[in-house]
């Protein structure tokens, strides 16, 4: 399991991209783990996402392989747009 991913508002409004480096840096960091291992490159990864429009939080949970983590900027954008 990957530590909790925390989107604030305030990031998210000032460089979107930003969520996608996170998420590249962290795809990254598991590929290069699972390196040389059999028979699983599925992690665990909880995103936290700030709401600009009422400050609530959201959780976002994801379990699968390391390269999906790109599809998960989409998720965020579609939660921040909510």
């Amino acid at each position: 399991a990957a530590p909790i991913l925390f989107v604030s508002a305030a990031l998210y409004s000032q460089n979107e991209a930003l969520v996608s480096v996170a998420l590249n840096v962290l795809g990254n960091y598991a590929t290069d783990f699972f390196k040389g291992q059999r028979g699983t490159d599925n992690v665990r990864l909880d995103i936290v996402v700030e709401k600009a429009k009422n400050k609530s939080c959201k959780k976002i949970s994801y379990e699968g392989p390391v390269g999906r983590f790109k599809d998960l900027a989409d998720v965020v954008r579609e939660v921040m747009n909510e």
